[in-house]
C-alpha cells in the first residue's frame, strides 16, 4: 500500500487506536502509541551504568555534538544566548 494523506472521513472515524478521532478528545489509545528501538534502550542502559548523580537537570549540545549541562531552566536558557552569540547553535532548515 503507497502512502498517502489520511481522508476526512478517516480521521473522523472513531476506533480505539486513532488519536484523532472525535470520541478521543483527552484520551489514550489502548496500545503503546510508539516503542523506543533497541538501540535507544542500550543507549540508556549504557549511561546507567556509569552514571553519577548530579543535580544537573537541564541539557543542550552545540552543533559540533558537544554537551552541557546547567542546573536550572534560566542557566539553560542563558546558555542557549551564549551558544547563539557563538555561532554554535545548530539551526534546522
Amino acid at each position: 500500500m503507497s502512502e498517502r494523506d489520511l481522508r476526512q472521513k478517516e480521521i473522523q472515524t472513531y476506533n480505539p487506536y486513532n488519536t484523532r478521532g472525535p470520541n478521543m478528545n483527552g484520551k489514550l489509545p489502548i496500545g503503546p502509541i510508539c516503542m523506543p528501538s533497541k538501540t535507544s534502550i542500550a543507549a540508556v542502559i549504557d549511561i546507567l551504568k556509569n552514571y553519577i548523580p548530579s543535580d544537573e537537570l537541564f541539557f543542550v549540545s552545540d552543533k559540533n555534538g558537544k554537551l552541557y549541562t546547567t542546573k536550572t531552566n534560566a542557566e539553560h536558557n542563558n546558555l542557549i544566548k551564549e551558544l547563539k552569540a557563538k555561532g554554535l547553535w545548530f539551526v534546522y532548515q
